[in-house]
C-alpha cells in the first residue's frame, strides 16, 4: 500500500478506535466506582443514624426507636439491610432481611467495605463500622443492593456502545475531510506534473504548504537546468557547424590549388573527405533549423508544426519542385515531446526530399499508436541496404551517401519511446518508405 493518505487514515482510525474503547472502558469503570462510592457514603450515614437511634433499657436490652427508622428497612427484601452487634453478640437485624441469615462475620471487618450475595441473588455492598455508646461496643453493618445501579450502568453502557461507532464514523469522516484537504496540494502537483509531461506548462506553480515548497523549488530548478542544457547542446551543435564551414572552405580551396596538381590521388581523397564533412555539417544545421527554439517537453501538435516543416523543407530544397503531400489530424495535440517528434519527422522528411524526384508523402495516424508513414518517389534502396539500416549501431549516413542520413538518429528516438521503425519500398510512389509506430502515453 503506497498511498500516504490511506496509511494515515488507517493509522488514525486504529488510534481513534483504541482511544474510544479505552475511554469507554474508563468511563464505565469510573462510573461504577463513583456509584459504589456514593452508596458507601450513604451506608455510612445510615450506620450513624442507626447508632443515634439505639437505646438501652435498665436490663441492657438493645432497641431502636421505630420513628427513627426509614420505611426502606421495614419492607421485606427491599435491598436495604442492617445488622447490629452489641458487645460481640447479635442484637438487631432489619425487618427487610426477613428470614435471610444475615451473617456478616465472614464478609466484613471493622470500618471496611465488602461485597456479598444477598437474598434473591442481590448484589450487596456492605459497610461495617465499630462504635462505643454508653459503655457498649457496637458494630453496625449496613447493606444496599447494587443491582439497580448495575442495571442503570448497563443501560448507559449500551448507549455508550452504540454512540462509540457513531462517534467514530463522525470523527473518521471529519478526519478524512481534513486529510483530503491537507493532501489537496499534492493532487494539484500531480495534475501539474501531467500538464508538465504533456508540455502544457513549463514549471510547477501550485501554491503549496511551506513543507512542500523546497520540493517544488528543486523540481523547477531541475526543469530549468534540463531546458538550458538542451538548448545549450543544440546551440553548440549549430554554432560548431557554422564555425567549421569556413575552415572547410579553406580546405577545399587548398585541395583545388595548383600545388596539389602533382598528387591527384591526395587531392581526390582530400576533396572526398571534405565533402563528407560538409554533408554532416549541413545535416546538423538542418536539424537545428527544423527543431526551432521551442521549449523541450512541449506537446507535439501536427496542425501547427507540420506546415512550418513543409515551408522549411521548401527553403532547404529550393531547386526541387516537390509535391509535399501531408495528411495529419487537424485538432489533436499529441502527448509526445515536441522537439523529439520534429527531429524524428524532420530527419525522415529531409531524407525523403533529398532523394525524391517529384513527390513526398507524410501521413500521421492516431489509432492507439502514433503512426508516421513517410514515402517518396526516389530511387529507393536495395533490400540488403534496408537490412543494414535497421541494424543497431550501423551508421550508414557516416559512410555512404543515400537513405541512411539521419536514420540512426531516428532509430534512437523511436527506441527511447519503446516504438519501432520499418523501412521498405513504397508500393504507392515506388521509392523509399519509412513507417514509425510509437505507443501513446
Amino acid at each position: 500500500m503506497n498511498s500516504l493518505e490511506k496509511r494515515l487514515q488507517i493509522a488514525l482510525s486504529l488510534i481513534l478506535l483504541i482511544a474510544s474503547l479505552g475511554a469507554g472502558w474508563l468511563i464505565y469503570s469510573v462510573t461504577i466506582n463513583m456509584g459504589e462510592t456514593t452508596t458507601k457514603t450513604r451506608l455510612e450515614h445510615d450506620a450513624e443514624a442507626l447508632l443515634a437511634a439505639l437505646q438501652f433499657d435498665a436490663t441492657g436490652v438493645t432497641t431502636i426507636r421505630e420513628e427513627r427508622l426509614t420505611g426502606i428497612y421495614q419492607r421485606p427484601f427491599s435491598g436495604h439491610y442492617f445488622h447490629i452487634m452489641v458487645d460481640g453478640k447479635r442484637a438487631l437485624v432489619s425487618r427487610s432481611a426477613w428470614d435471610w441469615p444475615f451473617n456478616v462475620k465472614a464478609v466484613s471487618s471493622n470500618n471496611s467495605v465488602s461485597h456479598m450475595v444477598g437474598p434473591h441473588n442481590q448484589q450487596l455492598l456492605l459497610w461495617s463500622a465499630q462504635y462505643r455508646k454508653q459503655g457498649h461496643i457496637i458494630k453496625i453493618t449496613t447493606a444496599e443492593d447494587l443491582e439497580p445501579l448495575y442495571q442503570q450502568l448497563r443501560r448507559y453502557g449500551f448507549y455508550l456502545l452504540i454512540s462509540i461507532p457513531l462517534f467514530l464514523i463522525l470523527i473518521l469522516s471529519v478526519q478524512r475531510f481534513i486529510l483530503r484537504q491537507s493532501f489537496k496540494p499534492l493532487d494539484q502537483i500531480k495534475t501539474e506534473i501531467k500538464h508538465l509531461e504533456r508540455g502544457e506548462i513549463e514549471q510547477l506553480s501550485t501554491p503549496l504548504p511551506a513543507e512542500l515548497d523546497p520540493l517544488v523549488d528543486e523540481i523547477n530548478r531541475l526543469i530549468l537546468a534540463m531546458v538550458e542544457r538542451i538548448k545549450r547542446s543544440r546551440n553548440s551543435a549549430g554554432n560548431m557547424a557554422h564555425t567549421l564551414k569556413t575552415p572547410l572552405q579553406l580546405l577545399v580551396q587548398l585541395a583545388e590549388s595548383e600545388d596539389l596538381n602533382n598528387v591527384p590521388q591526395i587531392r581526390t581523397e582530400l576533396l572526398t573527405q571534405v565533402s563528407h564533412i560538409q554533408r554532416l555539417i549541413e545535416q546538423e544545421l538542418k536539424r537545428a533549423r527544423l527543431a526551432g527554439s521551442a521549449t523541450p517537453g512541449q506537446q507535439f501538435q501536427p496542425a501547427e508544426e507540420l506546415p512550418v516543416l513543409k515551408k522549411m523543407l521548401r527553403q532547404i530544397y529550393p531547386d526541387k519542385d516537390l509535391n509535399l503531400e501531408f495528411n495529419y489530424p487537424q485538432s489533436s495535440a499529441i502527448a509526445l515531446d515536441r522537439d523529439d517528434m520534429i527531429e524524428l519527422i524532420g530527419n525522415l522528411l529531409d531524407n525523403a526530399c533529398k532523394w525524391a524526384k517529384t513527390a513526398v508523402s507524410c501521413k500521421i495516424e492516431l489509432n492507439g499508436l502514433f503512426t508516421i508513414s513517410i514515402e517518396d518517389d526516389g530511387p529507393g534502396c536495395a533490400p540488403e541496404r534496408l537490412e543494414q539500416l535497421t541494424e543497431r549501431g550501423v551508421r550508414v549516413d557516416e559512410s555512404t551517401a543515400g537513405h541512411g542520413i539521419g536514420l540512426s538518429i531516428v532509430k534512437e528516438i523511436v527506441e527511447s519511446y519503446g516504438g519501432d521503425i520499418t523501412l521498405s519500398a513504397s508500393a504507392r510512389l515506388g521509392g523509399f518508405m519509412a513507417v514509425v509506430n510509437i505507443p501513446l502515453p
